[in-house]
């Protein structure tokens, strides 16, 4: 079977390997088709329980978007050449193509280009959010802690409760501060799957001579995550095995990444003196009820008291 290379190629754009059974290819357009699925699907259970590889991914995951999409479209560019140019018996020479079938073949190679753009585009941002909310723990050698300092958390066996400090820092250019005014503490329990999470207010008074003396929220400012967590063990008798830290910038972007987030406002928000980036203050107004909030309407909400 023969037909309209444009065509052929046009079908292979929309769905990888539909050109190739457009021209009676079957089994080579549905390997084509079903090739890319397996493949995906098994290097994500690979990396999904290689926690080696996981830590890469996540590390590097604005590389690894970059490196995934060009494949893709290297992949997705060979199949719609492979389409346009048919079966090579019965089908003459590539010469012997319409000049209409070699626009159309152009205009596809475009389209394809600013399809796998658009993509990368739009998951870079969560790429680079996944890489700059998830920070590694600092390694700890293997002889254990040094003199004077607190003992590393225990590994994780699988089925202990995890728990999870999760910090919001004001880390903007114009702050000195990073003063982290939201402190929640994710706790997990793999056996009965269930979780429970502790708010630890920003005000509370930490009296340890010698090792941090202050509001709990400028803990990170003086000795970063370490002293962070040395001082929230203390205060809850537990042990911190992880810690998720998101600054403004990154929660403006991971809500308009998502088309922003629809918040159900129970009562007005007034707030006469909201802070505004150059230091001075304006006037917030929210009303109640259902609503689509954008990062920055979302952030001045959060942060509304």
């Amino acid at each position: 079977m023969s037909g309209s290379p444009g065509f052929a190629a046009v079908l292979s754009l929309l769905l990888p390997g539909l050109g190739q059974i457009y021209h009676g290819r079957w089994v080579r357009g549905v390997l084509i088709f079903v090739i890319p699925i397996f493949a995906v699907l098994l290097t994500g259970a690979f990396v999904a329980i290689a926690d080696p590889l996981t830590s890469l991914v996540l590390r590097n995951a604005r590389a690894v978007t970059f490196l995934v999409a060009g494949g893709f479209f290297t992949y997705h560019l060979i199949v719609v050449a492979d389409a346009f140019a048919g079966k090579l018996r019965g089908m003459g020479s590539l010469r012997g193509r319409r000049v209409v079938d070699y626009v159309v073949l152009g205009i596809v190679c475009v389209a394809l280009v600013g399809f796998y753009a658009a993509a990368y585009r739009g998951s870079a941002p969560w790429a680079g959010l996944a890489t700059k909310i998830f920070a590694p723990l600092a390694s700890v050698p293997l002889g254990g802690a040094a003199p004077g300092q607190d003992p590393p958390p225990p590994a994780w066996t699988g089925t202990d409760r995890l728990n999870v400090l999760l910090l919001g820092i004001d880390s903007r250019a114009d702050s000195s501060t990073q003063n982290t005014d939201t402190m929640i503490v994710l706790s997990l329990d793999p056996v009965n799957k269930t979780a429970a999470m502790l708010s630890i207010p920003r005000d509370v008074y930490i009296d340890r001579p010698g090792v941090f003396t202050d509001k709990i929220n400028a803990a990170y400012a003086y000795g970063g995550y370490d002293l962070v967590r040395k001082v929230v063990e203390d205060l809850l008798g537990i042990r911190l095995n992880a810690y998720a830290l998101v600054d403004f910038d990154a929660f403006t972007k991971i809500i308009d990444s998502v088309g922003g987030v629809v918040v159900d406002v129970k009562r007005p928000v007034r707030d006469e003196s909201y802070p505004t980036p150059d230091y001075g203050v304006e006037r917030l107004d929210i009303t109640p009820g259902p609503q689509l909030m954008d990062g920055q309407t979302a952030l001045r909400f959060a942060r509304s008291r």
